[in-house]
């Protein structure tokens, strides 16, 4: 027995990386919108492609993008740690070479205040 299509398609929501390209403008954030409209969700939250300036959003902070490519085989960087706050602040933390946590806001990701309730109309 093989791997379910549903895990092993390269469009699979495993390998998917639609919401992960490193240049923000080349994300396809109108299916993103279609799919956190039918989630009645604010935001995703996605991994497993690498963003080499570390955690960071597109699509006016709907995704949050969090491969940082800590592993050896990849780049080898300190780990960074995703932090929301209430659905209202959004950090990325990284410990410091003295050992304490720096924490800096991650651009574009802004509060989620009220339900998504319609396509954004340019999409």
């Amino acid at each position: 027995m093989g791997m379910p299509n549903f895990l092993g398609d390269s469009s699979s929501v495993v390998w998917n990386r639609q919401y992960s390209h490193p240049t923000a403008e080349k994300c396809h954030c109108g299916p993103l919108t279609q799919a956190l409209l039918m989630l009645q969700a604010h935001r995703m939250v996605v991994g497993h492609t690498i963003q080499p300036a570390g955690i960071n959003s597109a699509c006016d902070g709907k995704v949050l993008r969090v491969d940082v490519g800590m592993s050896e085989g990849c780049y080898d960087v300190p780990p960074q740690v995703l932090e929301i706050i209430g659905d209202k602040q959004v950090f990325r933390l990284i410990r410091g070479s003295d050992g304490t946590v720096q924490r800096f806001p991650v651009p574009d990701a802004h509060a989620c205040n009220s339900p998504l309730t319609q396509l954004d109309s340019k999409f």
